[in-house]
């Protein structure tokens, strides 16, 4: 049975409290030593995982990589590793989690690993969401047939598409150094103030 020397960390208590979950990965035995949080985090009972079974969770794309960048590290005496990865159970199931390393070098040879783990799958799974809902945004924003342009507090053009400057007939280089005042008739200026007014003090919202 592993015992706490092996994964121990500082703050032990701190970690635990955290729901960070602590390995040990021993290149002599080829396995990675798990404590209770960090078997919860991987989803199974075994105080310790095989290198094969580690091939078969960690096989993502993107967590291919970074045992790519662990190995190059290691060649490299490199001191620290940390990155966020997705790991697979199944084809349907993954997980993504946070991890750090800190590799022990006895003659510039690796011979261990210590890991930190956290489980960032919630935290993960909504930023990618947002990500791929801005990126909708975007697309409809930039593709849209009619011309819309996202105005500063002082009146000024922030962002615009491509229908608005064909409308306008100005490139869009050239309209974020403009203001909407620019292209509002004189009778007019008096109505948009007030609307102005009133949208920057809370009265009209849209």
């Amino acid at each position: 049975m592993e015992t706490k020397k092996n994964i121990g960390f500082k703050n032990e208590d701190a970690l635990e409290r955290a729901q960070i979950g602590k390995g040990y990965f021993d290149f002599n035995t080829g396995n990675l030593h798990l404590d209770d949080v960090a078997r919860i985090i991987h989803e199974t009972d075994k105080p310790k995982l095989s290198l094969l079974s580690l091939l078969k969770i960690y096989r993502k794309t993107n967590t291919k990589s970074f045992v790519k960048g662990i190995k190059t590290g290691l060649e490299e005496l490199q001191i620290k590793f940390e990155s966020n990865v997705e790991i697979a159970f199944s084809k349907t199931h993954t997980k993504w989690i946070h991890i750090i390393g800190i590799p022990n070098y006895i003659n510039n040879t690796p011979v261990s690993i210590q890991f930190l783990f956290k489980d960032i799958d919630k935290e993960a799974r909504e930023r990618i969401d947002l990500s791929i809902k801005s990126s909708l945004l975007e697309n409809s924003f930039a593709n849209s047939p009619e011309g819309l342009g996202l105005i500063g507090i002082n009146g000024g053009f922030m962002k615009v598409n491509p229908a608005l400057c064909n409308m306008l007939g100005y490139t869009e280089k050239e309209l974020i150094n403009k203001k909407v005042i620019d292209f509002v008739m004189p009778h007019d200026l008096e109505e948009l103030e007030s609307v102005l007014v009133e949208f920057l003090t809370g009265k009209i919202t849209k």
